[in-house]
């Protein structure tokens, strides 16, 4: 663990403001062996990486006062905050074994004494194995649903995925759009210049496609050439402009690949959630949409309610 001074000021609120509460209402615990086995006890009962974090934060700010705590992993793209942000700051680098396991952030109002720095150390080598497991579960996780090629999710994450999103945007009134993506004449790579050269070409069109679209928005990969883009919190006409967005992209693009210079268009098929669609509903129409810009010349956009 190392030592350094930081704080981003973003937050989880919802997160934080339960586990706070918990906190609050649970009153001063004893810095004592039984104490710690309990915490020791409470890290094993999720593998969920910001819930096992809070569980920590919550539990210790009962045994060493601090007003706030914060966990950042660059590299999983986790940020979580608890309390509120203070003057007065310790900052660990969480490591086992060479594996970086994220930053962990203590803070108050007041300044932290020597037996306190010694106890949140002493507090934080609990949390070590118990997040290395979790991050470690949520890797294989991931893994399990991504294209090992394209690095896109793969059929069976879209299954789950929409099936999540229809649900959330049927209960809260909110828009979805679906856009089936197609590469046009894509054999003719393959079979003119070889599958190293169809593998490449697929990966420059995945990252172009990713540049296109928000954090929030996901990427399946539907089967060979083809590709699923789920946009969360967006209407027809928003989904037209990703996909010609995404249409102009590809168009643009020249790919230089073992001496093969390659130029590649995609078609694409927009559609929106209806009233009563479940996800073979909305994937049709994606799909119909699709096979119009197809039957149309390719390298276009059709979208269908």
């Amino acid at each position: 663990m190392d030592t350094r001074a930081d704080w981003d000021a973003t937050s989880n609120e919802s997160v934080k403001a339960r586990l706070w509460q918990e906190h609050a209402a649970a009153g001063p615990k004893p810095f004592n062996m039984d104490w710690l086995l309990h915490l020791t006890k409470l890290l094993q009962t999720t593998l969920e990486p910001e819930e096992l974090i809070g569980r920590f934060v919550a539990e210790g700010a009962g045994a060493i006062p601090f007003d706030g705590a914060s966990y950042h992993h660059e590299a999983r793209g986790l940020r979580v905050e608890y309390g509120k942000a203070a003057t007065h700051r310790c900052i660990y680098t969480l490591t086992v074994l060479n594996e970086e396991l994220g930053t962990l952030t203590f803070l108050r109002a007041t300044p932290f004494s020597e037996e306190d720095t010694e106890r949140l150390e002493f507090l934080t080598s609990h949390l070590l194995y118990p997040l290395r497991n979790a991050l470690l579960y949520h890797a294989a996780l991931a893994a399990a649903s991504k294209d090992p090629l394209t690095k896109a999710h793969n059929r069976a994450a879209l299954d789950e995925s929409l099936g999540r999103e229809l649900v959330l945007a049927h209960r809260h009134g909110s828009p979805l759009a679906l856009v089936m993506l197609d590469l046009d004449r894509f054999k003719c790579v393959n079979d003119h210049h070889g599958h190293v050269v169809g593998d490449r070409a697929l990966q420059a069109f995945v990252s172009a496609v990713n540049a296109c679209i928000r954090s929030s928005d996901t990427l399946f990969r539907y089967g060979g050439e083809e590709f699923t883009l789920v946009l969360r919190n967006t209407d027809l006409d928003g989904a037209v402009a990703v996909a010609e967005r995404i249409r102009s992209s590809v168009e643009s693009l020249r790919m230089d690949i073992n001496g093969v210079t390659l130029a590649l268009t995609v078609s694409l098929g927009v559609t929106e959630l209806a009233e009563n669609d479940d996800a073979a509903g909305i994937l049709e129409r994606a799909d119909c949409a699709l096979y119009r810009s197809k039957a149309e010349g390719r390298n276009r956009v059709t979208a269908r309610r």
